[in-house]
């Protein structure tokens, strides 16, 4: 796919959005369309796909939050800016 990286990313938000509202066939119908259109392996897409927003919060199972992805950000530009 010979496309700049504001395509791609637009094409992979929109499948994202579509993907996560699919069945299981269906879901693998898009990977299938994904894949052809992208150029990328299946499991490539699975990850891009399957992840999380960004920005968004993580919970494990007892109900604890991980700081969100701005705020590791921030304290790794700390940590480094510090060294």
């Amino acid at each position: 796919m010979g496309s700049t990286m504001k395509e791609k990313q637009a094409v992979t938000r929109e499948y994202k959005t579509r993907c996560q509202a699919a069945t299981k066939k269906a879901k693998s119908d898009l990977l299938d369309e994904f894949t052809l259109l992208t150029g990328c392996h299946r499991k490539s897409a699975i990850r891009l796909l399957g992840g999380r927003q960004s920005g968004e919060i993580m919970v494990y199972g007892n109900g604890k939050a991980v700081k969100l992805k701005q705020e590791m950000d921030l304290e790794f530009s700390k940590f480094w800016m510090m060294n």
